[in-house]
């Protein structure tokens, strides 16, 4: 049997628009939610998680160099600038303090948007295989799928598309089509090598329902075997 530090370390993982946050939003009380409040907590964890996971902290950002690609007439040091600076330490910093908490609850602790969206976030090019453990660590991964169409609507609904108002439709295209593309190269792998630490729901269906099967499955987390 894992340990609870491994047991109890859960993150999100799905493209953009398919519904992660409704889904935690979903999640009783019962179920530790981490977030993180304000900037100054923001700064704080991140700079934990850095001296915590040196080596890590410079794979991450080493990655972004080595791996981003500018799309066409998309300026590459303001992509880059604009990785390093927005989604990678809001991440780094809900692992961090998604550790401190299940090492002091012993229970398990979800996060939106982990590790695995953060290599997603990084690679303009397709996802190594050989990465994939490097973000994934010890953390087991709630898998969030819905169809294409119903993705896209969601996204014109809320009128939220990652990137574009940054750096252009035409950016953006390119960008969809790869990050697409290596969310698909990254759940294989998964469901290759680490199905056992997966669960995976389609949010077609009553988010309520979905979310009580989430906390039902969670609570007896202890007795998942490896």
């Amino acid at each position: 049997m894992m340990s609870y530090a491994n047991n109890y370390s859960w993150e999100t993982f799905g493209l953009p628009g398919v519904g992660k946050t409704t889904v935690i939003n979903s999640l009783s009380g019962e179920i530790k939610i981490v977030k993180i409040n304000s900037r100054t907590e923001k700064i704080r964890y991140f700079f934990v998680y850095c001296a915590k996971h040196p080596i890590l902290f410079l794979y991450f950002y080493i990655n972004i160099i080595l791996y981003s690609r500018s799309f066409g007439s998309t300026s590459y040091l303001k992509l880059v600038w604009h990785k390093m600076t927005n989604l990678t330490p809001i991440i780094l910093a809900k692992k961090a303090k998604q550790q401190i908490i299940i090492k002091k609850i012993k229970k398990p602790a979800v996060i939106e948007d982990g590790l695995l969206v953060l290599m997603l976030s990084t690679f303009d090019i397709d996802v190594p295989h050989s990465c994939v453990e490097r973000y994934l660590q010890n953390s087991r991964i709630i898998l969030l799928t819905v169809n294409s169409s119903t993705r896209k609507h969601r996204m014109q609904i809320r009128e939220r598309f990652p990137r574009m108002d940054k750096f252009g439709d035409s950016y953006y295209q390119k960008y969809d089509y790869q990050l697409h593309k290596n969310y698909l190269r990254i759940v294989h792998y998964l469901h290759d090598n680490h199905c056992e630490r997966m669960l995976k729901f389609n949010l077609l269906g009553d988010v309520n329902i979905i979310a009580k099967k989430i906390e039902n499955i969670l609570k007896g987390v202890f007795n998942f075997h490896v």
